[in-house]
C-alpha cells in the first residue's frame, strides 16, 4: 500500500487535470504544474500557475513527488520523465498508462466508483 504524501511535500504535475489540480491545490502548499497544452501553459488555475512541459526538469529537480499523466507514454516523454524523477516517488495517473505501469511497476493512482 502506498505512503502517503505530507502535506507540506514539494508536490510537481506533469499534465494539467483540472479536477486532480482543484483537489491538490486545496492540500499541498508547493504545488506546480507542467503541461504541453498551449491554451494551458501562462494561465493560472485554481491559483497555479501553469508552465510548459520545457520546465519539466527544474520542476522535477524541485519537486518530492512527480504526480504524472498516463499520456507521457504516448507523447515520447515517459523516458525522461522516469530518469529524471530517479530517486523521488513517481505516481502516473489515468487509464492510459494502466498496462505499462502493471509490467513495469509503476506506481498508479487508479480511482475506482463504488
Amino acid at each position: 500500500m502506498a505512503s502517503t504524501i505530507k502535506p507540506d511535500a514539494k508536490l510537481l504535475m506533469i499534465g494539467f487535470q483540472p479536477a486532480i489540480a482543484y483537489y491538490v491545490s486545496k492540500k499541498f502548499n508547493n504545488f506546480r504544474v507542467t503541461d504541453m497544452d498551449p491554451t494551458n501553459i501562462g494561465q493560472t488555475k485554481h491559483g497555479i500557475l501553469i508552465e510548459p512541459y520545457e520546465s519539466n526538469m527544474d520542476a522535477i529537480s524541485w519537486s518530492d513527488v512527480v504526480l504524472a499523466t498516463g499520456t507521457t507514454i504516448v507523447n515520447n516523454t515517459i523516458d525522461d520523465i522516469v530518469r529524471l524523477s530517479r530517486g523521488k516517488r513517481l505516481i502516473f495517473y489515468g487509464v492510459t498508462i494502466a498496462a505499462a505501469s502493471y509490467e513495469f511497476n509503476f506506481e498508479r493512482l487508479c480511482f475506482t466508483s463504488t
